[in-house]
């Protein structure tokens, strides 16, 4: 449908995958504190347990979900850099150019949500969801016939794939 709805911690994954990208290692330690970023208007996100402890890889990071470590990869990446990435993984709907990107402020619908998801699954390549291929009278006669999927990559296989064990991380121990 095209209810759009604030997608939360579901948009991670993504600005982690543009700091794989970026050269950043998921088994790179991150810091669990607390910050306030100057250069983005003293912005200070916090957990959701309100927590501040230790430190986390980043892949830990995502797998526990941690504000505070994803805004250190969002800082890494930086804003712009998270943002053109997105776009490249098929988001059309309005996405906020600010580091609360990280932390799913953008409202998106769940078609654009599957889509994008989907480059995760598939090695890198992003494919547009699709209800009917074809339609054939009684007969047989094709009267409508829809090619190849609109699909296209959107990042290489190898980091595509650090992404995808990340994302098997947090379903199985996040």
């Amino acid at each position: 449908t095209n209810t759009r709805r604030q997608v939360g911690s579901t948009f991670k994954p993504f600005v982690y995958a543009a700091g794989i990208e970026r050269g950043m290692d998921p088994c790179e330690y991150i810091a669990n504190e607390k910050i306030t970023y100057p250069e983005y208007n003293n912005w200070s996100p916090g957990n959701a347990d309100g927590k501040n402890e230790r430190f986390y890889s980043m892949m830990g990071g995502l797998v526990n979900s941690e504000n505070t470590v994803s805004a250190a990869v969002m800082k890494e990446v930086w804003v712009e850099n998270a943002y053109d990435f997105a776009r490249r993984f098929g988001f059309e709907s309005e996405l906020p150019k600010d580091p609360t990107l990280v932390l799913g402020t953008a409202d998106l619908t769940l078609r654009e949500m599957v889509s994008a998801y989907s480059g995760f699954a598939n090695r890198g390549v992003v494919v547009k969801p699709y209800m009917v291929t074809r339609i054939e009278t009684h007969d047989g006669i094709v009267i409508m016939k829809k090619d190849k999927p609109n699909r296209w990559r959107a990042m290489n296989e190898t980091e595509a794939d650090m992404v995808a064990y990340m994302l098997r991380k947090v379903v199985d121990s996040g």
